[in-house]
């Protein structure tokens, strides 16, 4: 079995693997739906920018073929999961091993850089996404404790129950979901 190398996601390799990346995160929308995962991504939205994004995304790749990326953004002193698409043909534990790596690859540079959590808002429709958060070591925010994400973030939302609602409704995007936060200096080692 071939093993899963993580790297540095930057500017060129996304050029580079661009029909690649847009390839699997088609795939993922269309196997878990809009409720679970949202419409797929496109160029420009993989092109955007966001803080710091070029120096904490990662790739992963199996016999130099990408399998995953995670795309991240810093924000306050925290880093961000925007999106993380992983190869629907591969088996669940490979899958499991790509996520690890992309993870990996990443908490490895932000340790470095000094960085405290991780953050990640994953669809309430989305059990599998949230189960593996919950065994990587994530805690589930909870109505209690959504304000710090809420208000770090600046994010234009509300709580209800333990979920967190987009005020502002994208077509083809849940709008209903969990966050997740992990200690970078304790996941990941």
């Amino acid at each position: 079995m071939s093993s899963v190398r993580s790297t540095k996601l930057n500017k060129d390799k996304m050029i580079k693997y661009l029909d690649e990346i847009l390839l699997i995160e088609k795939d993922t929308s269309e196997k878990l739906g809009e409720d679970a995962y949202g419409s797929p991504w496109t160029a420009k939205n993989f092109f955007y920018e966001v803080p710091d994004k070029w120096r904490y995304s990662s790739l992963a790749l199996i016999e130099d073929l990408p399998v995953g990326f995670l795309i991240m953004s810093k924000w306050d002193n925290n880093l961000h999961g925007h999106r993380m698409g992983i190869d629907i043909h591969r088996t669940g534990r490979i899958k499991v091993r790509i996520a690890q790596a992309l993870y990996h690859w990443t908490a490895k540079r932000a340790r470095q850089d000094g960085r405290d959590y991780f953050s990640a808002i994953v669809p309430k429709a989305n059990l599998s996404t949230q189960r593996w958060y919950k065994l990587q070591g994530f805690e589930q925010l909870n109505s209690k404790n959504l304000k710090w994400f809420i208000e770090g973030r600046n994010f234009s939302g509300f709580v209800s129950g333990d979920c967190l609602v987009d005020r502002e409704k994208i077509p083809g995007e849940p709008d209903t979901s969990y966050v997740f936060k992990g200690e970078i200096k304790k996941l990941f080692l």
